[in-house]
């Protein structure tokens, strides 16, 4: 099932621990969200986006170590990597020019891919974070510079 010109349902929901993993109707309404207002305008700008994670059941978000209040269990989040452009880029644009509504946008240098969700209700949006040695810190350009050396 296609959700916007470049995602399918399967992108979304694909999982590696061998768990059924298929969401109800209201979760696969968020990852049409999702993949309409925040994953396709990151394709059209940058190329090819890989998903790594996106929609997850209670049983595959245990499996994989996921949070309890994960936005990956409501469809509403997903974890990816740009392959025609530089992640750094790509997390910076996502952040600071794009004009795209998030939650949250988190880049993990170390493992190479970026965490966006969608708005949360009566929480904090456009929060930009860096995942460093386990740490989130408040993304800023000179911090993401210091980590990754550039």
């Amino acid at each position: 099932m296609k959700l916007s010109k470049n995602f399918t349902l399967n992108e979304l929901t694909k999982t590696d621990t061998g768990l059924p993993n298929v969401p109800d109707e209201e979760r696969k309404a968020f990852l049409l969200i999702l993949a309409i207002f925040i994953l396709q305008p990151i394709r059209e700008r940058f190329g090819r986006y890989t998903i790594n994670s996106g929609y997850r059941g209670p049983r595959v978000n245990k499996e994989v170590g996921g949070s309890s209040t994960s936005q990956h269990l409501e469809g509403q989040a997903a974890d990816g990597y740009p392959e025609e452009a530089d992640i750094y880029e790509v997390y910076k644009w996502i952040v600071e020019k794009s004009g795209i509504d998030f939650g949250q946008c988190i880049i993990y240098p170390g493992k190479g891919f970026i965490h966006i969700s969608l708005p949360r209700c009566y929480k904090p949006n456009q929060q930009a974070f860096i995942c460093h040695e386990g740490d989130y810190l408040p993304y800023s350009e000179a911090k993401l510079n210091e980590i990754v050396g550039g």
